[in-house]
């Protein structure tokens, strides 16, 4: 919580002749908030074509990916990350990440292990329940690290053979909701 504090002060100084003169000061202090390193925002790019299969992968993998657009070549998972960086925490430090909300619904950090989202082949959230259909997933934990993998095909509109039909499949916004030590909150999106 924003712990501000006013701090009066009264005195009273004296010349050397004995004239006395009473005066007020008031110290301010203002508690820091977390405050975004450049963007509240982070960013994955991922592909479907290199998420592991049966015997290999899913797709044809090429490396030059996004018809030589992006130079390097993608992958289907971002790896273990985390939202520290992307936020200048304060003297109160990292207090740790509350929910994750995904297209309107809330999922809460849980405290004994990771949480898991579920998105559909069109990018929608899964229901709980629905999990054996997932073509990608967002693993976060309280302690602000995540994992977003797309984990099979996802649906195409366009074939997808040239830059003019070329399908970018968009999830919906991803907004970590974390706070500082003392609870000064903070969101950080993900695309």
């Amino acid at each position: 919580a924003e712990n501000n504090l006013i701090i009066p002060l009264s005195f009273t100084v004296t010349d050397d002749t004995g004239d006395a003169a009473i005066g007020t000061l008031t110290v301010n202090v203002d508690d820091d908030m977390p405050v975004a390193s450049c963007h509240p925002v982070l960013y994955a790019v991922l592909e479907e074509e290199s998420v592991p299969g049966n015997d290999s992968v899913i797709g044809n993998n090429e490396k030059l990916d996004w018809v030589g657009v992006l130079p390097t070549h993608l992958s289907y998972t971002t790896g273990m990350e985390s939202i520290h960086d992307a936020v200048r925490w304060g003297a109160d430090g990292f207090g740790g990440v509350l929910s994750v909300t995904v297209g309107g619904q809330t999922f809460q950090a849980n405290e004994s292990g990771p949480t898991a989202v579920f998105f559909d082949q069109n990018g929608n959230v899964i229901t709980a329940g629905g999990e054996t259909t997932a073509a990608a997933v967002l693993v976060f934990d309280a302690s602000g690290r995540y994992m977003l993998s797309v984990i099979g095909p996802m649906a195409h509109d366009l074939d997808g053979s040239a830059w003019e039909n070329f399908d970018i499949k968009m999830l919906p916004t991803i907004t970590f909701n974390a706070q500082d030590g003392d609870e000064d909150p903070i969101a950080v999106r993900l695309y």
